[in-house]
């Protein structure tokens, strides 16, 4: 009795599959037509709702704040430049949760391949980050049992570089927006190839 209701059950998905097979058949052209709208909707709705994105924004720990005061200017005047800068990020930035420290060199700045350049009247500042506090469920629970020297003890950062980014550029909009630089910028350094000496 088991196998005829198992015979019965084949016996009708066959019939079944015959006829839907026979149907799409008939109308090849609108069944094509159907499946290819169908996988392109449906490729379209999972790229819309997944969050990959191809090349990521990368998280740095650091924030460049590099400039020149203009040529002829003496080392003295070019610190004294750069210490009202400190002085500003010092008294406005949140070293409890985001950032770690700042430091400053004068006299020196780094280029767009961070290789030096030397001259009295350029300074960069170094405004370095807490690493950032896992943002999602793998971050959070699986990378740390698949990293060996996984440490978080410095993970507290909640926003991203970018937004910190912005954030210091707020701060400095005066110096920015003033003549008393022949250049300012504010900057996160990105990801890129590595320079082998």
């Amino acid at each position: 009795m088991k196998r005829e209701n198992t015979h019965k059950i084949w016996d009708f998905n066959k019939k079944l599959y015959r006829n839907i097979l026979s149907y799409m058949l008939k109308g090849k052209y609108i069944t094509l037509a159907l499946m290819i709208f169908a996988i392109l909707g449906a490729t379209a709705v999972l790229i819309k709702s997944s969050k990959f994105q191809f090349l990521p924004d990368f998280d740095s720990t650091q924030i460049y704040v590099t400039g020149s005061v203009g040529v002829g200017k003496k080392i003295e005047q070019t610190e004294d430049v750069v210490f009202k800068i400190e002085k500003e990020l010092l008294n406005t930035l949140d070293f409890k949760n985001e950032v770690q420290s700042i430091s400053s060199v004068t006299g020196m700045k780094l280029d767009g391949q961070n290789q030096p350049q030397y001259e009295e009247f350029y300074f960069q500042i170094f405004v370095n980050l807490f690493e950032r506090a896992p943002q999602n469920g793998f971050d959070k629970y699986i990378n740390p049992y698949l990293s060996p020297k996984y440490d978080d003890t410095d993970m507290i950062r909640n926003p991203s570089a970018q937004d910190m980014e912005n954030r210091v550029k707020k701060m400095l909009q005066k110096y920015l927006d003033s003549k008393e630089f022949d250049e300012l910028k504010v900057f996160v350094p990105k990801a890129g190839i590595v320079k082998m000496i």
